[in-house]
């Protein structure tokens, strides 16, 4: 038992204060880097486009009006590349969204 109270005492204290929400970054496994690129979002119903303002390896938060993206929802994310005829397709879920947008976790296969 005392083994365990000295861990728990020497881990940080991440509790949340009244009316404090976690960030997604709290979350986040892999580190992303700010960016502003045009991208497309295919729900499998219909696409439009918006912009990718932070990207990583594990995901990427993308600005739009999250309407109808639920979380968990399986989305198509493609970026064309600027100088290049070619694009960037991701298969990606919806992990939270908020009034800004919506972040996504990149999905393999």
């Amino acid at each position: 038992m005392n083994r365990v109270k000295n861990t728990l005492t020497a881990m940080p204290d991440r509790r949340l204060t009244h009316g404090q929400a976690f960030s997604p970054s709290d979350r986040r496994r892999h580190a992303r880097k700010p960016c502003d690129l045009p991208a497309d979002v295919d729900d499998y119903e219909s696409t439009r486009s918006c912009r990718v303002l932070n990207i990583g390896t594990g995901g990427a938060f993308i600005a739009a009006r999250a309407e109808k993206e639920q979380i968990g929802q399986e989305l198509i994310v493609t970026i064309p590349f600027e100088k290049q005829e070619n694009f960037l397709v991701i298969k990606a879920r919806v992990a939270w969204r908020n009034a800004s947008g919506i972040g996504v976790m990149f999905v393999k296969g």
